[in-house]
């Protein structure tokens, strides 16, 4: 079996606003799976996980930045918008997206 590589770039989306981009090292992805609306990506090196709202350009409308280590791997729940993730720290956590109203 042979697997195809048929990528292609539809959009990039920035990470960082103002800050230096060699900081964010993007290990993670995921589209929310109940809509599609969000995508939430996890880093280390700014120890951060943001979520990008498609609606709005895929800008970021949320984040949270107190993480003590990077961010590895996360998952949407199948309902709802929460997230669980892992990393660097040894522990699952999980948090509801929030977005800010602009």
């Amino acid at each position: 079996m042979c697997i195809r590589d048929r990528r292609k770039v539809i959009q990039n989306i920035g990470w960082l606003d103002g800050y230096n981009s060699e900081m964010a090292y993007v290990y993670c992805a995921q589209f929310s799976k109940n809509s599609n609306q969000y995508i939430a990506a996890g880093c280390s090196g700014l120890n951060e996980i943001k979520v990008f709202d498609a609606k709005n350009r895929y800008q970021s409308c949320c984040s949270m930045k107190d993480i003590k280590k990077g961010c590895f791997s996360l998952d949407f729940a199948n309902q709802g918008n929460r997230i669980a993730f892992g990393g660097g720290n040894c522990m699952v956590q999980y948090c509801e997206i929030m977005p800010q109203n602009k």
